[in-house]
């Protein structure tokens, strides 16, 4: 935690930890690190807010990284591919719809992740 905060939201860190087999919610990791603080067990700074993102940067990068390993994959598959990973869709949603992957990916290529073609 010291070395992704405040750099990262309490969600990305509790993302890495989950990978890692440990099961921190956002919140609970976050009232963890500040009863650490109170009680003089850990830095002040691991509380500032970290720097504001768009939520769907993330998943822009992510369907980019899957359309990029694999251009023949179908808007479709891409979306299959993203529920397995049990990524929630920019809205929240479960279940992916082959448009909002157009769009990130539509996204993904004004942004210069992906070229034109």
């Amino acid at each position: 935690v010291r070395r992704m905060r405040p750099d990262h939201s309490w969600d990305d860190i509790a993302r890495f930890l989950k990978q890692r087999g440990l099961g921190w919610s956002p919140e609970r990791l976050r009232r963890a690190v500040k009863w650490m603080v109170t009680e003089g067990m850990a830095d002040a700074a691991l509380l500032r807010k970290s720097p504001p993102r768009l939520p769907e940067d993330r998943l822009m990068t992510l369907v980019a990284g899957i359309h990029s390993s694999n251009p023949q994959l179908t808007l479709r598959e891409i979306a299959g591919q993203l529920e397995r990973l049990h990524e929630r869709t920019p809205h929240g949603g479960t279940k992916w719809a082959p448009s909002s992957v157009k769009n990130l990916l539509d996204r993904a290529k004004r942004n210069g992740l992906l070229s034109e073609a």
